[in-house]
């Protein structure tokens, strides 16, 4: 399709822009059917450009991409890509039902030569499908296809608000089918909301519970998804329902707020409500017992590599679990305690924040029985606590919520905990702090869910 073929409201012209690293991307898309009327030079990030356009750039950028692009049958597109360091593409896509790229190169070729996601698209829907079971694909195809596949905002940056959201789905068809719909229209709907504040950093994420997967998605399963088992020791670890999380972020509550009402006005119908918590930053990001919570999060890529699931798991790959407790402190018993005395059960200085050395610091203390080794390697999770509380009702705790490629590793951080490591040697900090639920979930990737047939 020639250039000029092309009106001039049909061409979006976005450059300069900057992806996250700071490198220049200069992008053109000329669409023969659609009519696109942004025209102006923006120079943004690549995530906002993502929110002004509707088009997801790769957000782990390798160099700077475009996520999802999809062709219509019958449809031609033109799409000329610039990108640093002289590698330029001209590259025109046609139907995508047979992917097929000018030349005698395929679009699965084209993605796995050049890291541009858009052509992975092209046959997403049919690897979603195999996912769920429809084998359209030989095996030596399958650990290609799920190479590259684009978590949920598992390991977003930390906010200052946030609601946790778990509800049971309803018996029947009806409610299956609906919420299968909202899983392939949950990206749209936060960027509905997120589009009114795009410096919010709003984000979603969606979890299952592991009957709620096998009502929902027949089929293969993830390896490790089973309900969340309770842990009876010093202190007892409840085990509570929940078929779906959602895990709603941003730095402001109100648009947390918005789209969880958003979520609720297609689920209600469909699902009950188990439980649902507003959190927020307290100060500088203590917790109600005035400790900073969250100092050894893994950061960056550490992030994704302690929460997002590898080649162990091919098939869902860019998936991660979580575990969620909702605890309840006794604060008026804590706060009797001498200061030295709750460092110690924390292992950390209070104001300060400064961990205490090796030999102040007793076996006990609630950071030294979080520490996870495999293979003499320390083994992280990657959490985001949220402070929360009724002050009328006097109610006041932490909602825990941990993300880990491996759910086993957070079960031994809580074994230890409640148990004790040995046996006896638990965490102190629970003889103040009792959690009221418990309950685990799968993070499928985001093509998962964007792929989802109702």
């Amino acid at each position: 399709m020639p250039v000029s073929a092309v009106r001039q409201a049909d061409v979006l012209h976005l450059g300069p822009a900057l992806d996250d690293h700071g490198r220049a991307l200069d992008l053109q898309i000329l669409d023969d059917r659609n009519r696109i009327t942004i025209r102006q030079n923006i120079a943004v990030g690549v995530a906002d450009l993502a929110r002004r356009t509707g088009i997801f750039c790769c957000r782990f950028g390798r160099v700077p991409l475009m996520r999802t692009f999809r062709a219509h049958p019958q449809r031609t597109v033109r799409i000329n890509m610039f990108a640093p360091a002289d590698r330029a593409f001209q590259i025109a896509v046609h139907d995508d039902l047979f992917p097929f790229v000018a030349g005698d190169i395929t679009a699965r070729e084209l993605y796995f030569k050049t890291g541009f996601t858009c052509f992975r698209n092209l046959f997403s829907r049919r690897r979603a499908r195999y996912q769920r079971g429809h084998h359209f694909f030989s095996a030596d195809e399958k650990t290609a296809f799920m190479s590259d596949a684009t978590p949920q905002p598992v390991a977003a940056p930390l906010t200052r608000a946030a609601i946790f959201l778990v509800l049971n789905i309803n018996p029947g068809t009806d409610a299956e089918n609906t919420i299968r719909s909202l899983c392939a229209d949950l990206s749209g709907l936060r960027r509905t909301v997120g589009f009114r504040d795009l410096n919010g950093q709003l984000s979603c994420v969606l979890g299952f519970g592991s009957s709620a997967w096998d009502r929902l998605f027949p089929g293969p399963r993830p390896q490790e998804l089973h309900p969340f088992q309770e842990i009876k020791g010093v202190h007892h670890a409840v085990s509570t329902p929940g078929d779906m999380l959602f895990h709603i972020r941003a730095t402001r509550m109100d648009m947390c707020f918005e789209m969880a009402k958003l979520v609720m006005e297609r689920l209600r119908a469909v699902c009950t409500v188990v439980d649902e918590v507003h959190g927020f930053k307290y100060f500088d990001d203590r917790d109600l017992i005035g400790f900073v919570d969250g100092t050894e999060n893994p950061e960056n890529a550490a992030a994704c590599e302690a929460a997002i699931i590898g080649d162990e798991d091919a098939v869902f790959k860019g998936g991660s679990y979580v575990i969620t407790q909702k605890y309840f402190h006794d604060l008026d018993a804590w706060n009797t305690l001498p200061v030295e005395m709750q460092e110690k059960i924390i292992g950390r200085k209070k104001l300060s924040n400064v961990e205490l050395d090796d030999k102040t610091k007793p076996a006990y203390a609630h950071n030294a029985l979080n520490v996870v080794t495999r293979n003499g390697k320390q083994v992280d999770i990657l959490r985001d606590n949220m402070p929360f509380g009724e002050a009328g009702k006097g109610e006041f705790g932490t909602y825990f919520i941990g993300y880990a490629r491996s759910p086993s590793v957070t079960e031994e951080m809580l074994h230890n905990m409640f148990v004790g490591k040995p046996a006896g040697n638990y965490d102190r900090l629970l003889d103040y702090s009792r959690p009221v639920t418990g309950s685990l979930f799968f993070v499928p990737s985001a093509d998962y869910l964007d792929d989802i047939d109702a």
